[in-house]
């Protein structure tokens, strides 16, 4: 895979992000409106567009500066821009598989019908909200955006609450990384069936409860609690509420707490999932641990010396020193 080239040459101050697993750099001007095109090689004898325009302060410019590509695949970035609202018509003749907002402040992001992401119905696949900006006042928005799957938060601050059941029920994967998430109430995720991937990474919260997914989630295979402030295996796991999970990652927590309920839970689930750790303190505590089967389990030793870089997998009882 190449990295996406620019089509144009500007001395204003880049922005950079990820867009459908490629890297992309684009000049924006904060004085003014700017729209730049990239081409990333992501399959042999395909490309996909990548359009990024900023600068932005009133929406009459939306319908004159926007690129409007006949090119059927492409993705589609607002950047660093200030709206009164975000038009019907924002979209217009854009087929963008991927609509990223990056530090887009929409004075009225009301959820009215029609509205612009229903215009991308069909051919949305991943919406973006970076750096700040504003979430919709209602998920309803997207209600009718069916081909909607991949829904993707960065250095947001995010409450998942009970309106998140309004998103389309098309959604099979979610994102949080670098947020602060405010608030997550019990079965927030309730209707969302169809979710595969749950992922809340480097966002700090120190408690999360199952009861925020789906019960039953026929679907969801991975859950990702990665670089998060949990001092605890959260409990209650219930392998009927998950019964396609195959993989739970909880690397770079301060997990000290091990409860053998939970434990026992996640051993005896008959698809076998496997239990991600990363580096936890090897002492008497992680006893409860060491009856995981050994070939589902990573995790290494960050304490005691002793014990330092060690599997877990390898570690016995009598090696705790209890």
């Amino acid at each position: 895979r190449r990295r996406p080239r620019t089509v144009f040459h500007s001395k204003q101050p880049r922005i950079c992000c990820s867009v459908i697993g490629c890297y992309c750099c684009c000049s924006v001007s904060v004085c003014a409106s700017l729209c730049g095109t990239f081409l990333s090689e992501v399959s042999i004898g395909a490309t996909t567009d990548f359009f990024n325009c900023g600068g932005f302060t009133t929406v009459s410019e939306l319908a004159t500066k926007i690129i409007r590509p006949e090119h059927s695949k492409h993705a589609f970035m607002l950047s660093e821009s200030r709206l009164e609202h975000l038009p019907v018509d924002t979209f217009a003749d854009l087929a963008a598989t991927n609509v990223t907002l990056n530090k887009v402040h929409i004075d009225n992001f009301d959820a009215v019908h029609p509205n612009a992401f229903e215009r991308l119905n069909g051919t949305l696949v991943e919406l973006v909200f970076l750096r700040g900006s504003t979430l919709p006042k209602s998920w309803s928005l997207l209600k009718e955006v069916v081909s909607l799957i991949s829904l993707r938060f960065e250095r947001q601050v995010v409450s998942i609450d009970q309106d998140w059941n309004n998103l389309p029920q098309s959604i099979r994967d979610i994102f949080i990384t670098d947020c602060r998430v405010s608030s997550m109430e019990h079965g927030a995720l309730a209707r969302l069936t169809n979710l595969e991937k749950f992922d809340i990474t480097s966002s700090r919260f120190s408690n999360f409860s199952w009861s925020v997914l789906p019960n039953p989630a026929p679907s969801l295979q991975t859950i990702l609690l990665r670089r998060n402030e949990l001092t605890e295996i959260p409990r209650g796991f219930n392998p009927k509420q998950f019964p396609a999970i195959k993989s739970i990652h909880l690397e770079s927590n301060t997990i000290t707490t091990w409860d053998a309920e939970t434990l026992d839970a996640m051993r005896t689930h008959p698809n076998s999932p496997s239990l991600h750790l990363g580096a936890i303190p090897c002492d008497c505590r992680i006893r409860v641990l060491l009856e995981f089967p050994r070939e589902r389990l990573s995790a290494t030793c960050s304490s005691p010396e002793s014990l330092k870089h060690r599997q877990v997998d390898k570690i016995r009882v009598e090696d705790l020193q209890c």
